[in-house]
């Protein structure tokens, strides 16, 4: 595997000299020998979204809030349906959102997801996933089209 450089920001490098175009806070940016390579958060979440999308007992991923309490400052939010990131210098945190199959054990499959996203984003990326934050917020029977908080036996 080849070394993908280290994340730094651009005003980060003008203080030490280099010249290079201004920072921009919605991409990460990796700095090799040979040139940098800029990776926005929209390219995290569509890997993370991916990456989950391959978990066995993932059924679909549902809506993430745009906006979640606790942002750190400085942080980039780059929204899929489903799946919201924050890119920061050298790392990122992704927030899923999933629905699961029915008769799957959702801490299983919920492990299994938040393994699979940092290996591949850091596959892929070359960063570093300090969290990735799941939601599990339906469960799908198949068959049935309805929720399962929506049907009542009574």
């Amino acid at each position: 595997m080849t070394d993908t450089g280290t994340a730094i920001r651009d005003e980060d490098r003008r203080a030490t000299g280099s010249e290079l175009a201004e920072y921009d806070p919605t991409s990460t940016q990796l700095l090799g020998e040979q040139g940098r390579t800029r990776i926005t958060g929209t390219v995290v979440a569509k890997i993370a979204g991916h990456a989950a999308r391959e978990v066995p007992g993932v059924w679909a991923i549902g809506e993430v809030p745009p906006e979640p309490t606790g942002t750190p400052r400085g942080a980039v939010r780059a929204v899929e349906p489903g799946v919201a990131v924050e890119v920061g210098e050298q790392e990122t945190t992704v927030d899923l959102e999933i629905v699961t199959r029915y008769g799957e054990s959702i801490v299983d499959v919920s492990d299994a997801v938040r393994q699979h996203v940092i290996d591949r984003v850091r596959e892929m990326t070359g960063l570093t996933v300090s969290e990735v934050n799941i939601t599990v917020d339906d469960v799908h029977v198949d068959g049935m089209d309805l929720d399962m908080d929506v049907v009542d036996a009574a």
